[in-house]
């Protein structure tokens, strides 16, 4: 899957708010979860180590630092940089279906769809109910997060 379609279908899962009710996760509870994901990932995964060496995967897992406790949001975003490693396109990692009903329940999706060229980021459809997101309209922030930043966020996950 090329780059700008793997940005198109992840951006469109970054959401603007996050849950008003967190869950946290204890930093045990979420290096045991990492650890899982490391092991089924080496068990289950057609050619895990095509696109990165065994070193370079063991490394990611073995490098990963959690300071303090986790939201359901915050573990998401972790455990989704490991398609930085595996870089094959493929392998997706969706939240929970609790999580994702709060979420289309209360539009905390962006509402646009947006276009990458390259460089910079674009405004290609608007599902909000204003006419404020013109279509071909650059996007320069988020809520104060640089599109640029945005972009390598969504290209490492």
């Amino acid at each position: 899957m090329s780059k700008l379609k793997y940005l198109l279908l992840s951006i469109t899962f970054v959401p603007i708010i996050a849950l008003g009710q967190n869950v946290f996760f204890s930093k045990q509870k979420v290096l045991d979860d990492i650890a899982y994901l490391q092991s089924k990932l080496i068990d289950q995964h057609p050619n895990i180590h095509i696109y990165s060496s065994k070193e370079e995967f063991s490394d990611f897992f073995e490098n990963i630092t959690i300071q303090d406790s986790l939201t359901e949001l915050e573990v998401y975003n972790l455990i989704t940089t490991s398609n930085e490693v595996i870089k094959d396109g493929h392998t997706l990692f969706y939240p929970s279906r609790k999580w994702m009903k709060n979420n289309n329940l209360n539009g905390l999706f962006i509402p646009l769809q947006p276009f990458w060229d390259g460089s910079r980021l674009y405004v290609s459809k608007n599902y909000s109910l204003s006419d404020e997101l013109l279509i071909g309209a650059e996007i320069v922030s988020i809520n104060g997060i640089e599109s640029s930043m945005l972009i390598q966020s969504m290209l490492k996950r």
